[in-house]
């Protein structure tokens, strides 16, 4: 068996002890590096503003579904990738700020097995 792990968005539980990582980290380092791509090239290319482009980037701005249309169809990674990504790093950062609450939350007895 390999130990290798596959990162997908709302994966495996076992990432949850790395940091989380801003969904414009991953956008700088694995798309726009590679491609030489500048912020304001490719906010051009998108036809957005550079400060959305250069917040997303620094992690200043989340990616909203219709940024997420735009880079998806442009890097041709899928409409929702890229919100994946921002959905996966907000509920990680949730998870962090409220762990004790959640280990002692008693879930329902009402409701069926999750």
């Amino acid at each position: 068996m390999s130990d290798l792990i596959t990162y997908e968005p709302g994966g495996p539980q076992a990432l949850d002890n790395l940091p989380p990582i801003h969904p414009g980290e991953i956008l700088a380092e694995e798309f726009m590096v590679p491609l030489g791509l500048s912020q304001s090239g490719l906010a051009a290319d998108l036809g957005i503003s550079f400060r959305r482009i250069h917040d997303i980037v620094k992690g200043k701005r989340g990616i909203s579904a219709e940024t997420s249309l735009l880079l998806g169809r442009y890097f041709r990674m899928g409409d929702e990738f890229f919100l994946r990504l921002q959905t996966d790093y907000d509920l990680r950062l949730a998870r962090l700020r409220i762990a004790d609450q959640l280990a002692n939350l008693k879930p329902s007895t009402q409701m069926g097995a999750a």
